[in-house]
């Protein structure tokens, strides 16, 4: 290998590895920012289930309607899921839920949110590699 190729897999590389680090900093911060939240029974009461649309597509999702109680308060929230088989929960079923104890009307079913923002970090891969590929074909051309 010629000395601008490995430059350019080790810039790529280093690119790579920030976005790899950013994904697992907001993983442990979003886990980080539910530790506190509380573990209870909670009983399905509604399911519903609606079809959206945008540009990239359209999907099922569906939003889970939950009853629970949370620092001796009775709660009704709902949970939104994208893509879950509607057989997965029935109304009548007990699941576990997660709710914040700061405002016990927020929770999720089942095991912390992660969210969204764990795989933003994704979509700087797709320019670092656009970019290490003009680059790689810069170099070919001086050679």
């Amino acid at each position: 290998m010629n000395k601008n190729i490995k430059s350019t897999v080790l810039i790529l590389g280093c690119a790579f590895a920030v976005v790899l680090l950013l994904m697992v900093f907001f993983h442990f911060n979003a886990i980080h920012i539910n530790k506190d939240w509380q573990r209870t029974t909670g009983v399905v009461t509604n399911i519903q289930e609606y079809h959206s649309s945008s540009k990239h597509g359209s999907s099922w999702n569906h939003r889970i309607y939950v009853t629970y109680i949370a620092n001796g308060t009775v709660c009704n929230s709902n949970v939104n899921f994208s893509g879950h088989d509607t057989g997965y929960y029935k109304i009548g079923d007990e699941c576990e839920i997660l709710y914040n104890p700061d405002n016990v009307n927020v929770c999720t079913i089942g095991e912390v949110n992660v969210n969204f923002n764990t795989y933003a970090p994704l979509f700087l891969a797709f320019p670092l590699l656009v970019g290490a590929i003009g680059v790689a074909l810069k170099n070919k051309k001086r050679l």
